[in-house]
């Protein structure tokens, strides 16, 4: 990987860390509102429509990503952050600079998460192969049987283990549910029912592929705190439902209670992809307290406020920068000058083409220019005293293109130029062979899209012909203010990333026309062999060219035009 595309790695990296913050923010906003218009109640649904935007953020992300570093922007729709942030923005400079270093960080931090994942998963693998003791075959039973009639075609196995504290379910393709035996010797044949009938329903939802999942985005997403809201809310919707199951099935409720307060006394540790019964204990009183069908008065939550003012915070603090670095300044003494500020001046901010606008249009008597400033002073306070008398005839400056449209509130003060540095004799050198691949760039690329467009309205011939005049009368363009203003920002011209880039962009266009002869030569060669083949002969008469040269050859072409294909940059330069 050069150099280039690890920046452009790190770059689009950054961007989508940033990005991935306000979507996350939105999907997080959305999600409650979701519930309240379709009146969701069900803790499943509730879990199913969690987990859908916890995806959909994290294929979000992702999205952003590759269509920032592949530079297709075929994600504009939903990546406004980025698109809106045009590079000759000082919000944007700076962010260019600072976003590489956050990527790097963002790595580094990394290693702690995926540590953890691992760890973890390690020991779910630990646990289901070994300190496992058999159960009785009571329960093998009934697992057997309650498994059917929920439906799960999948076998059920359960062990006794000696490294767990709490019953749990691991594995999705052979789901293993883990009983400890202190749960065996603590709670009643039915209390120990209603937990196994739990478990059966985390295996009947698939709930073990979907928490590997889930954790899996949180540990990349780490630094989103919408992530973990996602998250804990998947996890205690979860539970939630699981213990709906248990009480559809008419287990005593104080019962059922009372075996998951035991198992939460005896649970020393848990590990996230092991899906426990006890589940998490900040969500414990509250599971509870449904199972029980205690309905307390709803209490103002501070912690989902918070997690919504934050969402809504997060896009508000987004579009201030927006809004900021519209209205900046183009041009900020020590900012870095991308290529296109000065290769496309009309992309410039509002303000810029309003003056440029003025300054081509209204061009001050020169006369005017040369006098002192009292007399431009004194006339401007004897036109303003006119206006005030109300003489509209007075000699205001003109609008500029309009004729006779008179501006009484303008009044040229003074004019004055930019003046060009002087640079030194490789720095000149240095402008013009950036220009001459500018040109020769450009050239090349606006005669393809010249010819797409005409496509087979023309011969070959006519096409020549077109060619020739279109490349005269671009050799007759003039890139003089080109070249001036490379001149006046050259000490803020990242000269390294341009040259760099535009050797790209050459050495693509030779590889374009590389490949343009070897595909006629393959073309003729392929003509020929086809020729002879219709004439039933093995070479060409009165020559020594057989056809297996011309295979030889062919094949030669061949590898030669896979070899150009493999090593033709694809990248679009943007100028």
């Amino acid at each position: 990987m050069t150099a280039l595309s690890q920046s452009d790695l790190l770059q689009a990296l950054g961007w989508a860390i940033v990005n991935s913050l306000w979507q996350m923010a939105l999907l997080w906003i959305l999600f409650p509102g979701i519930l309240i218009l379709f009146k969701i109640e069900r803790s499943s649904h509730k879990t199913l429509l969690a987990s859908l935007f916890l995806l959909s953020g994290f294929a979000w992300f992702i999205i952003t990503f590759v269509s920032i570093f592949t530079k297709t922007y075929w994600g504009t729709i939903i990546t406004p952050a980025v698109t809106v942030l045009y590079p000759d923005e000082s919000i944007y400079n700076w962010l260019h600079n600072a976003l590489p270093v956050t990527s790097v960080l963002y790595f580094i931090l990394l290693i702690f998460p995926l540590i953890r994942f691992f760890r973890n998963y390690r020991f779910v693998q630990i646990i289901r192969t070994k300190g496992l003791k058999k159960i009785e075959v009571d329960w093998r039973i009934f697992i057997t049987k309650v498994a059917g009639w929920m439906g799960v075609r999948r076998p059920v196995q359960i062990w006794i283990s000696d490294n767990i504290s709490s019953p749990v379910t691991v594995g999705f393709f052979k789901p293993v549910i883990l009983v400890p035996l202190a749960a065996m010797n603590h709670l009643t044949p039915q209390q120990m029912e209603a937990v196994l009938l739990h478990e059966l329903s985390h295996i009947r939802r698939y709930d073990y592929l979907v928490n590997l999942v889930i954790n899996f985005i949180q540990t990349i997403l780490y630094f989103n705190p919408f992530v973990k809201l996602f998250v804990k809310t998947i996890e205690r919707e979860r539970e939630k439902s699981c213990d709906e199951t248990v009480v559809q099935f008419q287990y005593d409720t104080h019962e059922y209670a009372s075996a998951l307060l035991i198992l939460e006394k005896t649970n020393h540790a848990t590990r996230p992809l092991a899906i426990a019964a006890s589940g998490r204990k900040s969500d414990l009183m509250q599971r509870i307290e449904v199972i029980l069908g205690i309905h307390q008065k709803t209490n103002f939550s501070l912690n989902r406020l918070a997690g919504l003012m934050s969402g809504f915070l997060c896009i508000v603090v987004l579009n201030v920068l927006l809004i900021f670095a519209k209205h900046s300044s183009p041009v900020q003494p020590g900012k870095t000058i991308a290529a296109s500020d000065f290769l496309y001046p009309e992309k410039n901010s509002e303000v810029q083409k309003g003056i440029a606008e003025i300054s081509m249009n209204y061009k001050p008597d020169s006369k005017q220019n040369n006098e002192p400033v009292e007399i431009k002073k004194k006339k401007y306070q004897a036109v303003k005293g006119d206006r005030l008398a109300g003489n509209e005839t007075a000699n205001y400056p003109a609008h500029p293109g309009k004729t006779g449209q008179l501006i009484p509130s303008l009044y040229n003060v003074n004019y004055v130029t930019a003046n060009t540095p002087e640079l030194k004799s490789y720095q000149l050198a240095q402008i013009d062979e950036a220009l001459a691949k500018s040109k020769e760039i450009l050239q090349d690329n606006q005669w393809k899209v010249l010819e797409k467009k005409i496509a087979d309205a023309l011969t070959s011939e006519e096409k020549d012909q077109l060619k020739k005049a279109y490349i005269k009368e671009f050799s007759s363009l003039d890139f003089s203010k080109w070249k001036d203003r490379l001149s006046s920002a050259y000490d803020q011209i990242d000269w390294e990333h341009i040259n760099d880039r535009l050797d790209r962009a050459v050495f693509n266009l030779k590889l374009d026309s590389l490949q343009k002869i070897y595909s006629d030569v393959a073309v003729n060669l392929e003509y020929l062999q086809n020729q002879l083949a219709e004439a039933n002969l093995k070479a060409i008469p009165d020559s020594d060219i057989t056809v297996k040269i011309l295979e030889e050859h062919s094949a030669e072409v061949q590898n030669l035009l896979k070899r150009i294909k493999a090593i033709r940059d694809k990248k679009i330069i943007q100028l």
